[in-house]
Formats: C-alpha cells, sequence, structure tokens
C-alpha cells in the first residue's frame, strides 16, 4: 500500500520539524503498536462504553541524540503472542526531511516527511508505503484497507487529526 499526502500547518518549519521527530510523536504516530480497551459497566443503564487507548513504550536501543541510524524497539503481545516491532531513522536532515522504517513481524513500512516552507507556515508532505509478509497478512492488509478508507492512513479523518496534533498539541 502507497500514500501520499501534504497539507499546511500554522507553524514554522523547525517547529513542526522538530514535533515531528520529537519521542510522543514517535511514540502515538509513527509507532505500530497500541491498545485498545473497551469496557461496558455492567450496572450501566446507557449501554455506556469506556474505551481506553494505551501506546506500549518505545526503547531507544542506540546511543546518541536522534539521527540517520538510530533505532527504537516496542514491544507487545497479542492472544499470548509477543510482538515486536523496530523503528530506526533512515533520514534525518533538519528542519526538512525527516525519514523512518518500522519492521515488525506482519511487514515493513517506511515513511518520509518532507517540510517546506509555506506563506501560511509549513507545506508537511508524506509519503507512506508498507509491504505485509506473507498472503495472509497481504489479505488481511486488504481487507483492512477496503473496510477502514475513510479512517486509515492519509484519509480525510487522518489528516484533520494530523493537522491538529500538529498545530495544537506540539510545543512551540
Amino acid at each position: 500500500m502507497r500514500v501520499q499526502a501534504s497539507l499546511v500547518i500554522r507553524r514554522p518549519r523547525e517547529t513542526t520539524f522538530d514535533c515531528v521527530t520529537s519521542m510522543a510523536f514517535l511514540q502515538q504516530w509513527i509507532a505500530p503498536f497500541r491498545v485498545e480497551k473497551y469496557d461496558i459497566p455492567a450496572e450501566s443503564h446507557y449501554r455506556e462504553v469506556h474505551h481506553t487507548l494505551r501506546f506500549p513504550e518505545l526503547h531507544q536501543v542506540t546511543e546518541g541524540a536522534l539521527g540517520v541510524g538510530t533505532r527504537f524497539t516496542q514491544s507487545n503481545e497479542s492472544r499470548g503472542h509477543p510482538l515486536e516491532a523496530t523503528i530506526e531513522v533512515t533520514e534525518y536532515e533538519r528542519p526538512s526531511v525527516f525519514a523512518v522504517k518500522v519492521t515488525a513481524e506482519i511487514g515493513t513500512s517506511q515513511t518520509k516527511w518532507v517540510f517546506q516552507p509555506a506563506s501560511e507556515g509549513t507545506r508537511v508532505t508524506f509519503m507512506f508505503r508498507s509491504k505485509a509478509r506473507g498472503w495472509r497478512m497481504k489479505l488481511v492488509t486488504l481487507i483492512a484497507f477496503l473496510t477502514t478508507k475513510n479512517v486509515g492512513t492519509g484519509s480525510p479523518q487522518y489528516m484533520q487529526e494530523l493537522k491538529n496534533y500538529l498545530e495544537e498539541q506540539c510545543e512551540s
């Protein structure tokens, strides 16, 4: 699967770049594992649903400042099966280009962010490419893409959430 999209962020290029390369952004937007839990209290008269979202912690496994070659790992578990992902920085040119490669049991993905000055702030273009491993994972990926095309990477909803995060959640 390949996705390319652009949006304009009302923030300076350096600030936007620093946000995308922060540990908080990597944890929430780049790292592949998320744990979602839905609870329906037994005493609920209106079928109240409580949703919690947790991001398993990222661990930097290389020493030094963030740059090309920096690697992180993230661990999780699915139905008693341990999962691990590696995130490696493949390009880092502050404040113009940032790219990472994510490798996990289910496949690999590469994301490249390009930051260009714009009259309104910063034009952010990202290119996302993923490749599932094995025919079963390719089938699951295809079904997920077809059934969630309005909420997945590059969708209008995803782009709006990304824009909101970059404009409102990141420190100046």
